[in-house]
């Protein structure tokens, strides 16, 4: 570890970061540390931050490739399985200690480095004698800051996903009323027509006995001639009636 004295707009502040051989990388590593404790400067210090990142990744070959190989040489954790939505965010969370990034801040600060490179040949310079005065830093101000450009982009890529979103819930409820559709003639007609069971149970209702629980109407038949014989005994042995 080694101490580095952070100087931004008249206020400093001591860090203690990892000794790289690397001065460019220190810097960066320095200015993001002492962010937290510079607070009479803190509006300037995310400023001199970008402004640093944005001039190395021009005189580090200015491509993608070349920044990518440059951070291969600091040690630069990438992913095996798919590149950062960010190209800049790898290197803050590595010059961070490698810690996650809970608070959102690293995404923010990255934020207005990848609006920056999505403008092309348009990009203001960062390449500057004195730091913070850059056109880039005159860029950042007129965005009204790196929180604010984190915040729209984060609104744009929020109301694209709610549009994808939409898109494809309505598609899927308009499948499923077609569906509907096609299966509401069908489901009429098997609703109208009476199931096995139904005439099961009317069979029954029309056919079963009232005393005895015969089927038919030969049982019917024989049930009240039983009935008779019965009346009829009943009287023959009793004379007096």
């Amino acid at each position: 570890m080694v101490r580095e004295i952070v100087r931004i707009g008249g206020v400093e502040t001591m860090v203690e970061i990892p000794g790289l051989g690397d001065p460019d990388a220190r810097r960066i590593i320095a200015i993001l540390a002492a962010i937290p404790k510079l607070e009479r400067a803190g509006n300037l210090a995310p400023v001199y931050l970008l402004e640093e990142m944005a001039r190395q990744y021009i005189e580090r070959g200015g491509t993608v490739q070349s920044w990518r190989a440059y951070e291969t040489t600091l040690g630069v954790p990438q992913s095996k399985t798919r590149q950062p939505k960010s190209l800049f965010q790898p290197s803050l969370r590595w010059a961070n200690g490698g810690k996650l990034d809970t608070t959102g801040r690293l995404a923010k600060l990255a934020a207005p480095l990848d609006e920056w490179m999505e403008l092309g040949d348009k990009r203001p310079s960062p390449i500057t004698s004195e730091p913070g005065t850059s056109e880039f830093a005159e860029w950042l101000d007129e965005s009204h800051g790196y929180t604010n450009v984190a915040e729209r982009r984060r609104d744009e890529n929020y109301s694209e996903s709610e549009c994808a979103y939409t898109a494809a819930t309505r598609h899927d409820r308009q499948r499923a009323n077609q569906a509907a559709g096609h299966r509401l003639p069908r489901l009429r007609e098997a609703e109208a027509a009476p199931t096995p069971m139904a005439l099961h149970l009317d069979l029954n209702r029309k056919l079963r006995c009232p005393a005895t629980g015969c089927n038919g109407a030969r049982n019917v038949a024989t049930w009240r001639s039983r009935s008779a014989n019965q009346a009829a005994a009943n009287v023959s042995h009793n004379p007096s009636n």
